[in-house]
This record gives structure tokens, C-alpha cells and sequence, in this order.
């Protein structure tokens, strides 16, 4: 997992996002052998989203091992220009997490019902034993773009591979108006 940079640097914090990006994924294929190593892998790094306070650097991953498909990743960071730190599920209120997973639930049954229509009801991903569950945050953290919080979730986080890569988004304003927002960070929400 990347930890933050303690720099105010923007060259800085590419040039880590980067090599920190990289040295995982060699991490990665090593933890496989090269007999597993991945037979094809694309991995596209760049700035996804800049403002004055923050910058997000994106990392996607097209990897394919085999099989019927390969599996598309995608990975976003953002770092407080201020000091470096890394905004992620940090900028939630703790206490109040509870409220943001069910506003994402409610978005992510909506993108499910658009994408669905009638079938929804019997064939929803977010269905367990019959009744809907909560999803949880983003196994790989959420990212600022747009001055919106990303809720991404990969393939298979949250859906059969078939619906892709499900995401939504959440105002900062409207986080910051619901009582969403940690303190000190809610303070730099116009």
C-alpha cells in the first residue's frame, strides 16, 4: 500500500507514485514465480485530477493471466499538495461512515437498476440471502476527482465480472453538508 510523502513537491510526489506503483507490481510478479507471471500486462500511469489543494495520480492495470478474460484494475491516489498526505478514506468522519456506506449502497443500487431495469429485483449483485446488503468502502480506498470522493470497486469487489467496474461519486460539498467529512479536512471544503 502506498504511505504518504513528505514532500509539498508535486515532482516528488509523481516521482513516488510512480516507483511505488512500479515496485508493487514487481513485488507482485515475484510473489507468483515466473512461471505465474502475468503473459500480458498494461499498466498506464498519469494525473487523473489537479486543483490548488490536491493532486490524484491514477494507475491502471490491464493484466491478463490466462483463461476467458483479463482482469482491468483501476488504482487513484490523492495527495494533499499542502504536505504530501494521502487523502483517501481518511477524509470520512469515522463516526459517520455508517451514513456514507448506505448513500453509497443507495447510488450503487441505482447504477444496478438503471443497468438492470426488471431483473434487478430477482438478479441483484447486492442481494444476500434475498435482502440487500451495505456495501463497504472500496477495497483500494477512495480518491478525490472533480471535486467529488470516487467510490471505485473492481471487478468482482462488489459484482459478478460481467458488470464491470462499478463506481460512484459523492460531492465534497454534499459529504461536507451531511457532517460526511473529517474535521480539519471538511475546514478546506468551499
Amino acid at each position: 500500500g502506498k504511505a504518504s510523502v513528505d514532500s509539498t513537491d508535486i515532482k516528488a510526489i509523481a516521482h513516488y507514485f510512480v516507483t511505488s506503483t512500479i515496485d508493487d507490481f514487481k513485488k507482485d510478479v515475484q510473489e507468483v514465480g515466473p512461471e505465474d507471471a502475468p503473459r500480458s500486462y498494461f499498466l498506464e500511469i498519469g494525473m487523473s485530477y489537479e486543483n490548488d489543494k490536491v493532486i490524484t495520480m491514477n494507475a491502471n492495470h490491464d493484466v491478463y493471466l490466462g483463461g476467458p478474460h483479463g482482469s482491468f484494475i483501476i488504482n487513484a491516489t490523492t495527495f494533499n499538495k499542502a504536505d504530501g498526505k494521502i487523502l483517501g478514506n481518511n477524509i470520512l468522519a469515522q463516526d459517520k461512515l455508517a451514513d456514507v456506506k448506505n448513500q453509497v449502497t443507495k447510488q450503487m443500487q441505482d447504477f444496478f437498476k438503471d443497468m438492470m431495469g426488471e431483473d434487478y429485483e430477482k438478479d441483484s449483485p447486492l442481494k444476500e440471502n434475498g435482502k440487500e446488503k451495505i456495501v463497504e468502502l472500496p477495497e483500494n480506498g477512495i480518491f478525490i476527482e472533480n471535486d467529488s470522493a470516487v467510490f471505485v470497486y473492481q471487478q468482482y469487489e462488489i459484482a459478478p465480472y460481467a458488470f464491470g467496474i462499478p463506481c460512484t461519486k459523492i460531492a465534497l460539498k454534499d459529504l461536507k453538508k451531511n457532517g460526511w467529512l473529517e474535521e480539519e479536512f471538511a475546514k478546506t471544503v468551499e
